[in-house]
């Protein structure tokens, strides 16, 4: 693995925020586009970057890493939620932003940082783990993760049947049907669909880097509980499960990628459903932009650690 390619992912996605930053200070955007950017995101782009990720497959890896991918993606979704659960409890946040900070001690920056990452790093093969992952995270983010958000909040008890089938849910569950059938589609339509989804990651971190501009930048600064959200985040999390996934995971690629995942900060998701949901995104928007600066240095870090 090259740190360096590594590194350089991090830092370009990081200089594509910050002109997102500069593109709001200067008045060329602004909340009403950051909030229609969100919904674009959340019902459109997003749900394209899933399908696109089963389509592009050429050559299906091993059934048995596949197989080993699904169940460590489900254990992932299922035991995080309760980790998350136990560490918001250390930081004890305030009722209205609890359920901001459990979904982003769950919901990390898998698709928007982990597929250029894992592609520049480690191949396409390790591009389709990385979209098996993404299948579990929006099958959990579109309908428990909707839940966790707003737990604390006067939407607490709010969700119904129409939210739960969401452009997103939805298309992660056509991406898994394409792959377990194997069917085919039109170039043209292929294309069209990565073409879409392509358009995702600069597009969401422009629209935080912008919703980062509406904040004072003594508040990013000031925030005590962020600070400690991103450390433990960052740092205390991926060095606690690093040994438990070696101990488990024998294949070296499906190990490397799981660790790449639980490395990302926070996903790009919190600042678009925080705003979606008219939530603080303040909160979100200043975690994602502490824990992205600090991933430029605790992703090759903690690679270094998890492969030694």
């Amino acid at each position: 693995m090259d740190i360096f390619v590594l590194i350089n992912q991090l830092i370009v996605l990081f200089i594509v925020l910050c002109f997102g930053y500069i593109l709001n200070k200067f008045g060329i955007l602004d909340s009403n586009f950051n909030r229609r950017g969100s919904k674009l995101i959340i019902n459109g782009t997003t749900p394209a970057m899933m399908i696109s990720s089963v389509l592009a497959l050429e050559t299906p890896p091993d059934a048995k890493n596949v197989i080993t991918v699904f169940i460590i993606s489900i254990a992932m979704y299922t035991l995080l939620p309760l980790v998350g659960y136990i560490l918001t409890l250390v930081i004890k946040p305030s009722k209205g932003s609890v359920g901001v900070y459990h979904f982003m001690y769950i919901f990390s920056n898998v698709g928007f940082m982990g597929f250029p990452i894992l592609n520049a790093i480690y191949g396409p093969t390790a591009v389709f783990y990385a979209g098996i992952v993404n299948i579990i995270f929006n099958l959990g983010c579109y309908s428990y993760g909707i839940l966790i958000i707003n737990r604390g909040s006067d939407t607490e008890s709010s969700m119904n049947l129409k939210k739960l089938i969401s452009p997103g849910i939805i298309c992660s569950i056509l991406a898994l049907l394409i792959y377990v059938t194997g069917v085919h589609f039109p170039p043209v339509i292929e294309d069209t669909v990565s073409t879409i989804g392509g358009i995702t990651p600069a597009l969401a971190m422009i629209i935080i880097g912008s919703t980062l501009a509406t904040i004072d930048l003594k508040d990013i600064f000031n925030d005590v509980y962020v600070y400690v959200f991103s450390i433990i985040k960052q740092v205390a999390l991926p060095l606690l499960l690093i040994p438990v996934c070696r101990l488990l995971i024998k294949d070296e690629l499906v190990y490397g990628v799981t660790m790449m995942m639980l490395l990302m900060p926070v996903g790009n998701t919190a600042v678009l459903f925080t705003t979606d949901f008219e939530h603080d995104e303040s909160i979100a928007a200043k975690s994602v932009f502490i824990t992205t600066a600090m991933s430029l240095f605790t992703i090759p870090l903690g690679m270094i650690i998890a492969l030694r």
